[in-house]
């Protein structure tokens, strides 16, 4: 997330989240764009032709620069971080309080 508010794309193995950070979850967030290439596990050969790909091209990495800083600033804005936070605690204090 930090690379992509600094508006470098990422290429990630294919662990957790990584591919719905590159490539998006919901359908809304599918349409921003990739940010960047997932790769299998343990292949440093694709690792290394991913990266290549998004260098050597400057339009592939302006289109995948522009996803990954339009869905940081979308789906992780310092507000909706906020709000996800004030929600989970009234949740819990909620349930606490029964």
């Amino acid at each position: 997330l930090e690379a992509f508010a600094a508006g470098v794309p990422a290429v990630l193995t294919d662990v957790g989240a990584c591919g719905q950070l590159i490539y998006g979850g919901e359908p809304e967030d599918r349409s921003l764009g990739k940010a960047g290439l997932v790769v299998g596990i343990n292949d440093p050969k694709a690792l290394a032709d991913a990266a290549l790909e998004l260098l050597v091209s400057p339009n592939r990495w302006r289109t995948a620069r522009d996803a990954a800083i339009s869905r940081v600033r979308y789906y992780y804005s310092m507000e909706k971080m906020f709000s996800s936070y004030h929600e989970l605690y009234e949740k819990g204090l909620n349930e606490w309080r029964g």
